[in-house]
């Protein structure tokens, strides 16, 4: 409808097409993986998204199927070696670092070195900058005297911790003790890098050194990485010891009720209760046993101190919480959406709120959000401009939402809510 409404000058059909390979492509490779390649080529999306495509499936195809992964770490490279500077360095790296896991390791060396080439030529700041940090964690297992230089041209605490945290990350699966030791050279700073590094270092070790990834999780001194490390180190560990994930999901729920002031900075996101109900969207991936009784834990965290939080504050944080719940169980969501307003006037506040308040009310209670997407949609028959009318109303990102293979990768991606811990930040 846009697209006809500005004679072609807003289009989202590069989504809808984007989406749509993001829900078929990875089993057509494994069928059918020429086809595959050839979806791939024809892509009319930006170069850069076509290669994330790529690189991405490469990544999930490597420990199943490294021919294949190997294969797309040459398309990679080659969709990389036609962009324009500075995207050019990081996406050579990526390539480079992908034909490495999937068995080429000459290959895949001389690519990080080609990167590594251009690096070094440019500056420090903005994405400059960005390049240069990730080849330097790239090149971190293959070429540490050459990484180290490229790590100590930041003179920025935070420049310099947020790609340290990568190249320890990098370093863990062939030198584990570097890469503990690098834990300790982070510069002082207030930002989280030092406590994602350690998370990253016992997400590389999980399968191979369960023991080792549990202590570092058990190190780590802010009680919400503690929590989401066992969270992640759960699912990693699922396959092998079921037994043992269930339990670091008990000790995380334990976490969090330990000490609910150590989660009050984090109040933006949902606070305690926020983080207990992504806890039970983790628990139920892993078929908890006792879900039922996760969600009543997860609910007894809410905020509910006045002294503590204003009118609005709390609002927020039990929008986020019931975010989060509304993908394991969309009726304790609306019970938590109750304590905010009736049913029908959380339909109007909607309308007129912030986004969050759309994806909750469209995941807990679809039949009500119907009306307000009506109400949104209805508002914009008034827009006369060119350009996109969707937009700031929250409704391309819901769609994005409830069309998504992973639901929770999406609301983490556009909702103000916990999420993984993920190395591509």
């Amino acid at each position: 409808e846009e697209k006809l409404r500005t004679g072609g000058t807003v289009d989202f059909t590069y989504l809808l097409d984007a989406e749509q390979r993001q829900q078929t492509l990875f089993d057509l490779a494994r069928k059918d993986f020429d086809e595959a390649l050839e979806v791939l080529r024809k892509a009319k999306d930006k170069n850069r998204d076509v290669f994330r495509e790529t690189l991405q499936l490469g990544q999930r195809l490597a420990p199943l199927d490294p021919a294949k992964a190997e294969r797309l770490a040459e398309e990679a490279v080659i969709c990389a070696r036609q962009m324009n500077l500075p995207h050019k360095v990081w996406s050579l790296a990526e390539a480079g670092e992908l034909a490495i896991r999937a068995g080429n390791a000459a290959g895949g060396r001389k690519v990080i070195a080609e990167a590594a080439n251009l690096a070094e030529k440019l500056g420090l700041e903005g994405h400059d900058g960005l390049a240069r940090g990730m080849v330097a964690a790239r090149l971190a297992p293959v070429d540490w005297n050459r990484a180290k230089a490229l790590l100590d041209s930041f003179k920025n605490p935070d420049d310099y911790n947020r790609h340290l945290r990568m190249a320890a990350a990098h370093l863990a699966s062939t030198d584990l003790a570097k890469a503990k030791k690098l834990l300790g050279e982070f510069r002082p700073s207030n930002a989280s890098y030092p406590h994602e590094a350690r998370l990253f270092v016992a997400f590389r070790i999980a399968k191979e050194r369960p023991d080792e990834a549990v202590a570092l999780i058990g190190g780590a001194t802010a009680a919400v990485y503690r929590v989401k490390g066992l969270l992640h180190l759960a699912g990693l560990i699922a396959t092998t010891d079921r037994e043992r994930a269930l339990k670091m999901i008990d000790q995380a729920f334990a976490e969090m009720e330990k000490d609910g002031e150590s989660f009050r900075s984090w109040s933006g996101f949902g606070g305690a209760g926020g983080l207990a109900a992504f806890a039970v969207y983790k628990a139920k991936e892993l078929g908890h046993p006792d879900l039922a009784t996760l969600v009543a834990r997860a609910l007894a965290l809410r905020p509910t101190r006045a002294d503590y939080w204003s009118p609005q504050d709390r609002q927020e944080q039990l929008i986020r919480t019931a975010m989060l719940l509304a993908l394991t169980d969309p009726a304790a969501a609306r019970h938590v959406l109750a304590g905010i307003a009736p049913p029908d006037d959380f339909v109007q506040r909607a309308v007129q709120e912030n986004r969050d308040w759309l994806f909750v009310l469209a995941l807990a209670d679809p039949a009500r959000a119907i009306t307000a997407v009506d109400r949104k949609l209805a508002a914009l028959e008034k827009f006369q401009g060119a350009g996109n009318a969707l937009g700031h109303t929250g409704l391309v990102e819901l769609g994005s939402i409830l069309t998504a293979r992973d639901r929770l990768e999406y609301v983490g991606r556009y909702g103000s809510v916990f999420r993984d811990v993920r190395e591509e930040d």
